[in-house]
C-alpha cells in the first residue's frame, strides 16, 4: 500500500477510534450523519437503539419505513440544515418511531457539516434523552 494512503486510512481509523469512545461515554446521545441526498451514511452511539433510529444507517430518508408526510416533514428539516441553518425541534411523540421508552420523544438537533465547502456536505442529527441532565 501507498505509504500516503495508510497515513491517511491510519487517520481515518483514529478518529472514528475517538468519535466511537466519545459516544460511549455519553450514554444518553445518538448522533446520525446524513448527506445531501438524504442518505444516513453514519451513525453511533449507546442510545442510538433506544431511539429506534439504529436501523437507518446504510438507508435513504424514503426507504426506512416513515410515514410519507413525515419523510416529507423530516426532508424539510434537513433541506433547511444542508442550507446551513442550524436547528433544535422537538417532534411530536405520534410523528416519531423514535419516542422514549417513557413515552416522550427525543430532543433533536440538526447541524450543518461544511468540511471545508462554503455550503454544507452533510447534516448532523444529534438525538438526546429529555431526561438526561448532562444532555
Amino acid at each position: 500500500m501507498n505509504k500516503a494512503i495508510k497515513q491517511i486510512s491510519d487517520a481515518v481509523v483514529s478518529h472514528v477510534q475517538i468519535l466511537e469512545a466519545i459516544l460511549k461515554a455519553v450514554p444518553h446521545i445518538g448522533l446520525i450523519v446524513f448527506d445531501k441526498n438524504y442518505n444516513y451514511v453514519f451513525g453511533g452511539g449507546a442510545a442510538l437503539p433506544e431511539t429506534g433510529w439504529n436501523h437507518v444507517i446504510g438507508s435513504n430518508l424514503y426507504n426506512i419505513g416513515l410515514d410519507s408526510g413525515y419523510a416529507a416533514y423530516l426532508e424539510t428539516l434537513y433541506s433547511q440544515c444542508l442550507n446551513g441553518k442550524e436547528l433544535k425541534v422537538t417532534l411530536p411523540a405520534t410523528a416519531m418511531s423514535d419516542t422514549h421508552p417513557h413515552g416522550y420523544p427525543w430532543n433533536t438537533r440538526l447541524i450543518p457539516i461544511y468540511n471545508g465547502a462554503s455550503k454544507p456536505k452533510m447534516g448532523l442529527i444529534v438525538l438526546t434523552d429529555p431526561a438526561c441532565d448532562i444532555c
